[in-house]
């Protein structure tokens, strides 16, 4: 089996970057050796990934939710999914506007929740900046649930609905 390497990696990034724009660099250095890691990954002596197929998709995915670079995450995890393919003698069969919309289908989007002002962290330097302007797309605001006693009961029965068919 055939891997990529991180300077094969890197190249591509360059050449993705410099064919069809977009902002050069690595912001998570760490991510992208995770992505490159994964495919190769064994627990207790099984493969977690043990086909071809396989290995490529939780590559391309890993680059995509990883996002190593400051820009052209989707476009590397593709194309390094696709060299990875090719380089192991499979080749996608699919069109281009086929491939293109699987990727944007497969954009990932995070939901996250905190007791914390966050704003207040990245300040303190106690949250990293560009993972708050990376999460803090749309900011909700609630009030902790022991200042809204009055509406424990009604949630929790809601809950055990809708989970319990209660």
């Amino acid at each position: 089996m055939r891997y990529l390497r991180l300077s094969e990696i890197l190249y591509l990034h360059g050449r993705i970057i410099e064919k069809s724009g977009g902002i050069s660099g690595i912001m998570n250095l760490g991510g992208l050796e995770s992505a490159i890691a994964l495919p190769k990954q064994f627990f207790g002596g099984t493969e977690l990934y043990p086909s071809l197929i396989e290995k490529a998709a939780v590559f391309c995915f890993s680059i995509v939710a990883n996002h190593p670079f400051i820009d052209g995450n989707k476009r590397v995890g593709h194309a390094s999914m696709e060299t990875f393919l090719i380089l192991n003698g499979t080749e996608i069969t699919a069109s281009v506007d086929e491939q293109t919309k699987v990727m944007q289908i497969g954009d990932v989007r995070i939901i996250s929740a905190s007791n914390r002002n966050l704003s207040q962290e990245v300040k303190s330097g106690r949250f990293r900046e560009y993972l708050y302007y990376r999460l803090a797309d749309v900011v909700i605001t609630m009030p902790p649930l022991r200042d809204m006693r009055d509406a424990i009961i009604p949630l929790a029965v809601r809950f055990l609905q809708d989970t319990a068919g209660l």
